[in-house]
């Protein structure tokens, strides 16, 4: 996978994790030990990948659930549960191994990238308009 892909990867696992889904049955309020330890690899991996998340998804609920219902990140959180969380026979493998089996879903990496980032406040015309004018300005407009 290239850099933006491991960057996307970390997002979904990142939210799913914050979403609860792979809550450790010892700590229900901390993800597993295995998904902190993924979530660190692929901050190694790509550096920018906890900038992203935090610009597009911390506090956005709305880009959280648009993300989530995507069928991309269902297909990912679904092999990701199967390979990490529930094989219990043998060790299990590391997140190279996993991407090299699992390629991310093409249907992803599109939505990931046009989300919006952070909510930003922006002047309505009629916010603007409602500013103060000068007598200049309101000279030229009365003509």
């Amino acid at each position: 996978m290239d850099s933006i892909n491991r960057c996307v990867l970390y997002s979904v696992l990142r939210i799913a994790a914050d979403k609860g889904m792979f809550f450790d049955p010892e700590d229900p309020r901390k993800p597993m030990p295995i998904v902190t330890y993924h979530l660190a690899e692929l901050i190694n991996q790509c550096p920018v990948a906890e900038i992203n998340y935090n610009v597009k998804f911390n506090g956005n609920e709305d880009n959280k659930t648009l993300f989530m219902i995507q069928p991309g990140f269902q297909q990912i959180v679904k092999e990701y549960k199967e390979k990490f969380i529930l094989s219990t026979a043998g060790p299990k493998p590391t997140l190279p191994a996993w991407e090299n089996i699992t390629p991310l879903p093409a249907d992803l990496l599109p939505v990931f990238n046009n989300l919006p980032s952070s909510p930003q406040k922006r002047k309505t015309r009629k916010q603007r308009k409602n500013r103060k004018q000068t007598r200049k300005q309101r000279q030229l407009r009365r003509k």
